[in-house]
Parts: structure tokens; C-alpha cells; sequence
């Protein structure tokens, strides 16, 4: 019959729980898209053109505070995010400081958009025993609390599945912030159109169709091309990195490699020659970027293309599930996948919409609002 599978993210509960049967033959955009870190929206570079001079740009008031002390006051923990970004939002000045490398809206952009990026992940079986499961997967401080509670009395029968984060209450399914996300549409619409275009541009990403998108194992230094999984399928012109018309994309590459338990039930035909239990790439680190944004190789550290590897041990797989029409189910088109999982992913969201559109968003907030606080009284 096989195990059932959840995603395991180092810091957050576990996320959806399937058959690694049904999850590995089944695109899994929410994976994909929380690794893959955007690029700013166009929109926003319009409105930093002509940037203003470093250090301070009046005789007083604000803006004749040196850029470090403006940077403290964007950054400061004590004022929220919406208000944040409102401030950010009052001038170029700060609105370029907030936009700097690493500086506010990047790592907004960067960790809430592709918020598995640079995390440990894993796909963990529910066979998985807490000593076998790597620390990478599930720390030794996290490992000596579970073997606490499986030895008290009142844990439950099931306690012990997952690794034992069953008994950590871990079951319940993620839930991403990011972004947007932060502020409440009521919120939004209630600004005036320009300030509303401006807040969005500045949170809004994009993933512009280049040919060098990449699935990067951090721990490991080496990576896997989407566009050979592209001319795998048969569509060398698919767009990266989602590969939305293809049956496969750098999900199934990464489901290849990062899956671990300590049972080899897995209800895939002969994945067991494969180890697919026990995967090279279970609890490392990964994102999904381009190539010149990675770091650059040096001797200590050189990046191995594993695209090859990968590739054929998809093909194995594919092989042993569909016999002679593996290649038929490479090549069919079970699409196009939609990879657009939260708002920043609206592009089209710079004008406000119809008046209808915009009451219907506030009512539906409202509603998930509530049923999450009566969800919260309950657990």
C-alpha cells in the first residue's frame, strides 16, 4: 500500500500528506514556487530611476539623517510591517534605502515570496524513526523532546509517525505569509490609486523567462538545469522555471533526491533500487534562482551539474511505472500549471479593480479571518 508523505520545512509544521506515489507523478507547484526566488517587478524600477546621492539630502528633518540611521529606523523592529513599508514608501530616499541588497523589501521580496528558500526541507515518510531521521531533518534537541513524549503515558498511538513530529503536534499543513499577504486588501483599497500602485510595485515579483533557471543544493554545491527537463518532456521552449506545460519540473528533480525514511514502502514500482527512501538530498538546504545570481565557484567550494544524474534517475522511475509508455508519459501535456500561489504573484494587481472585485476581496478576508480565530480557539 505505501507510507504517507509530508514536506518538512526545519522551522515550520508539515505540509500536505499524499502518497509518494501520487505526489511524485503530480506537479507540485506550491514546492516549486516557495523555492523560487523573484526578481523585482519593472514598475519599480521606474520609480527609482535617478536615485538620490548617498548621505543626507536636506539641512533637517528626517532626511538630514545620515543613510545608516535612516536604515535603523526602516528596519526597526518596534514599528510593524505594514507601517514599514508605508514609511518606506514616503520618498525616494527611503524607498531606494529600503530597496538596497539585503535591506527591507528584498528580504520581503526574497524570504516571504520564496519562503523554503535557503531552509532545510525534506519529504519524510510516515515510517520514518525519529533515531534513524538525520539531524538535518530533525535537530538532536528537537529528537531528545520526542523521546520524551513517546514515553509518557498519555501519548497517542500514532505519536511516532513522521519521525515523531506527530507527537510534536507538527501535523497541521503551512501556511505561508509573504508579502502582500501582510496587508489587508481593506487596507489597500482604502489608499489613493497612486500610493496603492506604488506599495504593489514595491512587493510584487516576477520570474522573467530566461533559459538559466537552476534547482540549487546549497549544502552539497550542486544544482540541476530546468531546461533539460524541459527537452525531456519534449518542450526545449517551455518557460522556466515553472516549466507550467510540461509533466515534470525542478519539483520532481528535488523529489528525486531529498526524500527519507526508514521504511522502503514507497508504492512507486522498483524505487527501491533507487534509494528513493533515502535520498542524498534529504534536510539540505535549496533555492531555485538563475545562474548569475549564484555564488560564484571557488576551489574550496566548486558547483557539481548534477542535471544528468538527475535525469536519469527520472527516467528509471518513469520506466518502471508506465513500462513501454514512459516516454508517452513524459511527453503529455497535463497542463498548463499554475504556479501562481500568492498575491504578490499578481502582476496585473498595479490598478485597483472593479469596485465589485474589491468588496468581494474584503468579505472573503473577512471570512478566513474569522474561521482562522474560531480554528484557533479550537486547537
Amino acid at each position: 500500500m505505501g507510507q504517507y508523505w509530508q514536506l518538512r520545512e526545519e522551522k515550520s509544521p508539515n505540509a500536505g500528506v499524499d502518497k509518494l506515489g501520487i505526489i511524485y507523478f503530480v506537479k507540485q507547484p506550491y514546492l516549486v514556487r516557495s523555492l523560487a526566488v523573484p526578481y523585482t517587478h519593472p514598475k519599480l524600477a521606474e520609480y527609482l530611476k535617478d536615485p538620490p546621492p548617498p548621505g543626507p539630502v536636506a539641512k533637517k528633518g528626517l532626511l538630514s539623517l545620515p543613510d545608516e540611521l535612516l536604515t535603523m529606523l526602516l528596519e526597526s523592529p518596534d514599528i510593524s510591517f505594514s507601517d514599514t513599508i508605508c514609511f518606506a514608501v514616503t520618498c525616494k530616499k527611503l524607498l531606494w534605502l529600503s530597496n538596497a541588497k539585503s535591506s527591507l523589501l528584498s528580504i520581503i521580496r526574497d524570504y516571504g515570496s520564496a519562503h523554503w528558500a535557503h531552509c532545510r526541507i525534506a519529504c519524510i515518510g510516515e515510517y520514518a524513526d525519529p533515531d534513524d531521521t538525520p539531524d538535518s531533518i530533525i535537530s538532536p534537541p528537537m529528537k531528545e523532546e520526542i523521546r520524551k513524549i513517546l514515553k509518557s503515558d498519555s501519548v497517542g498511538q500514532l505519536a511516532d509517525h513522521f519521525g515523531g513530529l506527530t507527537a510534536l503536534g507538527f501535523e497541521r499543513a503551512a501556511r505561508c505569509l509573504n508579502g502582500s499577504d501582510r496587508f489587508s486588501w481593506e487596507f489597500l483599497y482604502s489608499l489613493p490609486e497612486a500610493d496603492y500602485r506604488l506599495i504593489r510595485a514595491a512587493l510584487l515579483v516576477i520570474f522573467p523567462p530566461r533559459d538559466d533557471w537552476v534547482l540549487i543544493n546549497m549544502s552539497k554545491h550542486e544544482y540541476v538545469r530546468a531546461g533539460p527537463l524541459a527537452d525531456l518532456c519534449g518542450n526545449p521552449k517551455d518557460e522556466q522555471p515553472f516549466l507550467t506545460s510540461s509533466p515534470i519540473d525542478l519539483g520532481t528533480a528535488l523529489m528525486t533526491r531529498f526524500c527519507f525514511s526508514t521504511s522502503n514502502d514507497i508504492s512507486i514500482a522498483q524505487a527501491d533500487k533507487l534509494n528513493l527512501h533515502c535520498g542524498p538530498w534529504a534536510g539540505d538546504r535549496f533555492c531555485i534562482t538563475t545562474f548569475e545570481r549564484m555564488i560564484a565557484p571557488s576551489p574550496e567550494y566548486p558547483w557539481k551539474d548534477v542535471t544528468d544524474e538527475v535525469i536519469a534517475d527520472i527516467v528509471t522511475i518513469f520506466k518502471a511505472e508506465f513500462g513501454d509508455k514512459w516516454e508517452e508519459e513524459l511527453k503529455a501535456f497535463h497542463g498548463p500549471f499554475d504556479y501562481s500561489c500568492f498575491r504578490c504573484d499578481d502582476t496585473e494587481a498595479l490598478e485597483l479593480p472593479h469596485p465589485e472585485i474589491r468588496a468581494w476581496r474584503v468579505r472573503r478576508e473577512k471570512q478566513r479571518a474569522d474561521v482562522e480565530a474560531a480554528a484557533s480557539g479550537i486547537l
